[in-house]
């Protein structure tokens, strides 16, 4: 009896000591398994800087008149940490890194307020493929101030700023620029509505077919700077600049009668010509001279008279001439 319990004992005692052995090997295993580990993919640390702030779900703030107006900081500084060849797989992908603020949280818990205005939490998203590998040690913002202003809608007048290099035949037609439609719907915060100075389509005219032109509005300040985040709808204009023939067409004075025992000797205009511009169909039937009608004195003479210039509808004055200057001489017809 005695010997069968020593006999138990004794096997008691190797299990015991081989599982020992084995609980060994394990946990040997396991530390020449991180020696390898460190000595290939030692950990390491990489700090990937100017990572730009990225807001997601902004339309949720519609519900209540409100509109996204940026943040108070646009980028953020992030600390990795894992080992040395996944941290350098992270920097082939740093692209996919990306720093979001979710706008949902406006009307949640994850929110903080100060006086200063909301605070919204940071998320820092690293790719799925070394999310398991790679860790966070820390970023220059957990949360960020948003900026939240109240939504105004404005209906503005579009101008054309032009710029037009069409050759010396030809005019433009400012007056008669046409832009579709003329009016455009504006949106923003009401700090940037409130800078707006001008809403302008930019357009160059190279050549004299006066097409249509599909042209984008842009909103300036009072500075001649683009008022960041406003919303334009529609965000182009269709702008039709007209372009005429130009010609050059003297003044001759047409006289029905001339008094008796009198004759004209001389005749000049100041200016002697105008320059009219029109389509092609009106240039082409246009006489070259422009007859001012006049009646004459009735005595011998120098005289000088000054007469509006009229012009078909269909043209136009380009240099502007509004009155001729007429100076003629009426002698005695019987002088030699």
């Amino acid at each position: 009896m005695i010997n069968n319990k020593k006999k138990s004992n004794k096997k008691k005692n190797e299990n015991n000591f081989n599982f020992l052995l084995k609980l060994l090997s394990v946990i040997l295993a396991i530390i020449a398994w991180y020696v390898v580990v460190q000595a290939e993919n030692p950990d390491d640390t990489f700090t990937l800087k100017d990572i730009v702030l990225e807001a997601k779900n902004e339309e949720v703030l519609a519900q209540d008149d409100l509109i996204f107006n940026g943040f108070s900081e646009d980028e953020i500084t992030v600390k990795f940490s894992g080992g040395k060849v996944n941290l350098g797989k992270l920097r082939e992908f740093k692209e996919d890194i990306l720093a979001t603020v979710d706008i949902n949280d406006y009307y949640t818990s994850n929110k903080y307020v100060t006086e200063e205005g909301v605070y919204l939490p940071v998320t820092v998203n690293i790719p799925d493929k070394l999310k398991s590998s790679i860790k966070i040690d820390r970023q220059s913002l957990e949360y960020v101030l948003i900026n939240i202003d109240k939504k105004v809608t404005e209906s503005k007048d579009v101008s054309v700023i032009l710029k037009a290099n069409v050759g010396n035949d030809y005019y433009v037609d400012e007056s008669k620029i046409k832009v579709l439609p003329q009016k455009v719907e504006i949106s923003g915060g009401k700090d940037a509505m409130d800078r707006i100075e001008k809403v302008v389509a930019d357009v160059e005219v190279n050549s004299p077919n006066g097409e249509i032109n599909e042209v984008a509005v842009k909103v300036y300040d009072s500075n001649g700077k683009v008022v960041e985040g406003l919303s334009v709808s529609p965000e182009k204009v269709q702008v039709q600049v007209p372009v005429l023939i130009k010609k050059t067409v003297k003044f001759n004075l047409d006289v029905k009668k001339v008094p008796k025992n009198l004759e004209l000797d001389s005749v000049k205009f100041s200016p002697s010509e105008i320059v009219v511009a029109g389509t092609d169909d009106i240039i082409d039937k246009l006489a070259d001279s422009l007859s001012i009608s006049m009646d004459l004195e009735k005595t011998a003479g120098n005289y000088t008279q000054n007469k509006e210039v009229v012009l078909n509808e269909a043209l136009v004055n380009v240099d502007n001439v509004n009155k001729v200057s007429i100076t003629y001489t009426l002698k005695n017809s019987s002088a030699k």
